[in-house]
């Protein structure tokens, strides 16, 4: 996955979802000979969660698609909810090796 988003390894588990999407962004722009702007983040300084960015839509008709993302909502929300994560993967023909009545803890618990 690190050399299809363009990241190191080290960001596959450190950094969020949006770190893969603008690195293809940048590197897809550099191709094209095109510049992405630079946004400057404002605020006090500390590395406090205020909430979503929320653009003001400009009305009217649209001849291309339009694309948002939005990594910080959802996804971490039902990855908690329901243990969702590559380590907790159980393979069929391992599942069937557990009788139901028994607790099977994974390699983290």
């Amino acid at each position: 996955m690190a050399r299809v988003t363009g990241v190191p390894i080290s960001f596959l588990l450190s950094r969020g979802q949006s770190i893969k999407v603008l690195s293809q962004l940048l590197r897809k722009a550099k191709q094209k000979n095109l510049v992405i702007p630079s946004v400057k983040k404002q605020g006090s300084g500390d590395n406090t969660f205020e909430g979503a960015t929320v653009l003001e839509a400009k009305t009217g008709f649209y001849e291309k698609p339009i694309a948002t993302l939005d990594f910080t909502s959802l996804y971490p929300s039902i990855m908690m909810a329901y243990n969702l994560c590559y380590c907790n993967l159980i393979i069929m023909s391992e599942a069937l090796l557990f009788v139901v009545s028994l607790k099977h803890e994974t390699s983290i618990g």
